[in-house]
């Protein structure tokens, strides 16, 4: 099994700064509000600016707060490796398959898991747009599924890799931001299963 993570990887010194910032800022907005309220019609200006801070703490959360962790199952676990219970270890997924989980603080979920049949491509953020025809025979699909991919990572959508699969007859995708190990060794995945 191969783990990589994605984001969440502050210091102590930028958590105090985000929490330090966080607080003028709310304290600024305070004082806007207040502001805002002495002048005719204020009360409906204040709604913007509640609206903004709202906007400022989900874009804190999603970027800072929120990590992401990829695991490619790409190995039977050793001989002798064992469980709490003393049995031998087995993959709960089969050999191949990705899976996406999202954490936020201590707690974390799955948020999709992609078995190595469902996978068609991964494109890298350049090639998306320039190899969407060459993938498939129905490039509208595809370029919409494209469009609606899951982004599962921190920082900015273009630089993220796309894993485009195809599950119940239909075009999915999700951006994400593999290694260059993780990336290479999907890229082979996918060229054996399209070899078989």
């Amino acid at each position: 099994m191969y783990q990589e993570t994605n984001g969440g990887n502050a210091t102590k010194k930028q958590d105090l700064l985000l929490f330090s910032g966080l607080l003028a800022l709310v304290i600024l907005a305070r004082m806007l509000m207040n502001a805002v309220s002495r002048i005719p019609h204020g009360s409906i200006l204040q709604i913007p600016l509640f609206i903004g801070l709202i906007l400022v703490c989900l874009t804190i959360y999603k970027k800072r707060l929120c990590s992401y962790r990829y695991t490619l199952f790409n190995r039977e676990p050793e001989e002798g490796d064992l469980d709490q219970y003393g049995n031998q270890r087995k993959n709960p997924y089969p050999l191949g398959t990705l899976v996406f989980e999202q954490f936020s603080g201590g707690k974390g979920r799955i948020v999709d898991t992609v078995a190595p049949g469902e996978m068609q491509a991964i494109l890298s953020g350049s090639e998306t747009a320039a190899c969407i025809g060459i993938i498939c025979e129905d490039p509208a699909a595809l370029q919409s599924a494209v469009k609606k991919a899951a982004v599962l990572c921190t920082g900015k959508r273009s630089e993220a890799s796309t894993l485009i699969f195809k599950r119940n007859g239909r075009y999915c995708a999700i951006a994400f931001r593999p290694s260059d190990k993780l990336f290479k060794m999907l890229r082979e995945i996918i060229a054996a299963v399209n070899a078989a």
